[in-house]
């Protein structure tokens, strides 16, 4: 297998069985938590599920993935240390029903919710996720700081490959200016 040769002491899930079937249930899977992370259920252990499966699915083909990719691992890593669940997710709103449900004065325990909603989610890991994105635009920029980006001919490069363009960006090809 490529992954094995090219990235010897890498692990994934993905090279333990190569059957169709195995790889339909890593996919489903990482479908089902990625479903249950976006709905803010079971938030911590939904997204250490994402990471770890996305982790093995890309390490198995290395030769797809683009920065994106790349920067989506990230996020995903920094999300497990921010406390997603805490507020906007079904987590959220389950914790208040159970508070309301187990306290005898439940206006008292609404005020509490309504002030804990009002809470920054902050943590080490928003910090680093912000650094993250702030670090990925910057040396963004800088990669553009060349010639073809100051006389307008990067744009053009882009369009003549054929992997990334659609008819539309072909068409722009027509009006050089």
């Amino acid at each position: 297998e490529f992954s094995k040769e090219e990235l010897p002491h890498s692990w994934s899930l993905n090279q333990l069985d190569g059957s169709v079937v195995y790889q339909q249930a890593i996919l489903i899977s990482l479908g089902i938590s990625a479903a249950l992370l976006g709905l803010g259920l079971f938030t911590p252990v939904a997204t250490l599920v994402c990471w770890f499966l996305l982790i093995s699915i890309h390490i198995r083909n290395p030769m797809v993935l683009i920065g994106g990719d790349t920067l989506m691992r990230m996020v995903l890593f920094w999300s497990m240390f921010i406390p997603l669940g805490r507020v906007w997710s079904l987590d959220a709103i389950w914790k208040a029903r159970r508070k309301k449900a187990s306290s005898e004065n439940p206006s008292s325990v609404q005020a509490d919710i309504e002030a804990s909603e009002s809470n920054y989610l902050v943590s080490f890991g928003t910090g680093c996720l912000i650094l993250q994105l702030c670090f990925m635009y910057w040396f963004a920029g800088i990669a553009k700081l060349n010639e073809h980006w100051f006389d307008g001919t990067a744009m053009e490069y882009v369009l003549r490959l054929e992997i990334y363009v659609h008819p539309f960006g072909s068409w722009l090809l027509n009006f050089p200016l």
